[in-house]
């Protein structure tokens, strides 16, 4: 083999080795966050009442789960129909970590996150509307996860796990 042959070969090793890399070893594939949500009522224990029939249905909470420990450095939630329309639009829960936040695994919406707080000073969470769809967006340094969800309305029989 000449000088010139073995150049040749060589670099096409490099580049088929670069290629597989590429396409089959994941080093430049995004990673993302896997995000599970459970949507429970409020056991609430109340004393029987005689118009029970009328009385509103406990509030329902939503939690959420990661697929593993995250510092996180931003959680939103946007009103689905709003977010489709501009992704920009305002959250109706935004929170954010100035600094470095201890590794979480779970959280439930509206809750003050240890180690994050509201983008606007003092800002609450508005609450989950029933049957509206929203989208939950989550940040950890550069990997990011999404979820769509939605809140069972009053007509629903049991909270469902996703």
């Amino acid at each position: 083999m000449t000088k010139k042959k073995a150049v040749a070969f060589a670099v096409f090793l490099v580049f088929a080795a670069a290629g597989y890399i590429y396409f089959y070893g994941g080093v430049f594939s995004k990673k993302s966050i896997t995000i599970m949500y459970t949507r429970s009522r409020a056991n609430v224990m109340r004393r029987p009442n005689p118009n029970a029939q009328n009385a509103p249905p406990p509030p329902v909470s939503v939690t959420f789960a990661l697929d593993t420990e995250y510092r996180l450095t931003a959680v939103k939630v946007i009103p689905l129909a709003e977010y489709q329309k501009n992704k920009y639009s305002s959250p109706i829960w935004d929170m954010t970590s100035d600094s470095n936040s201890p590794p979480t695994k779970a959280f439930a919406y509206g809750e003050n996150i240890k180690g994050m707080h509201p983008v606007v000073k003092g800002a609450k969470p508005e609450p989950l509307s029933n049957d509206i769809p929203y989208k939950l967006l989550v940040k950890a340094g550069k990997i990011l996860g999404e979820l769509e969800f939605t809140v069972p309305g009053a007509n629903a029989t049991s909270p469902t796990n996703h």
